[in-house]
């Protein structure tokens, strides 16, 4: 988990949505990915994953890291707060989000239909 790693991560959803030929879908899958690989880097401190799934409504996005203990809530952003709105992002974008996790992992995913 470094600084840089969410921007490598909308690179790489970027790359691979167009080679999908799924160009409707990047800039919401982007947002997702951002907000969900930042919230990882952040609250985890740990190695963070990320795994595209292409089905036939979409996408599935999984985010893991290895803090099973932390896990995503939506809340409501003061007016003045810099941060606090990732996940009702995600919320918003997503037809469904959750997150599995076990004694060492957590996977937070967000499924996304195709235009």
């Amino acid at each position: 988990a470094e600084s840089t790693t969410p921007g490598r991560a909308r690179t790489d959803v970027r790359t691979t949505l167009a080679s999908w030929h799924l160009d409707s879908m990047i800039d919401t899958a982007t947002l997702v990915v951002s907000e969900l690989v930042t919230n990882a880097v952040r609250h985890s401190g740990t190695e963070v994953s990320l795994t595209l799934i292409r089905n036939a409504d979409g996408i599935r996005i999984e985010v893991g890291d290895g803090r099973p203990e932390v896990v995503p809530t939506p809340r409501q952003a003061a007016v003045d707060e810099t941060n606090g709105r990732g996940m009702a992002l995600v919320e918003a974008c997503a037809t469904s989000w959750g997150w599995d996790s076990d004694s060492a992992f957590k996977t937070v995913w967000a499924e996304l239909k195709a235009a």
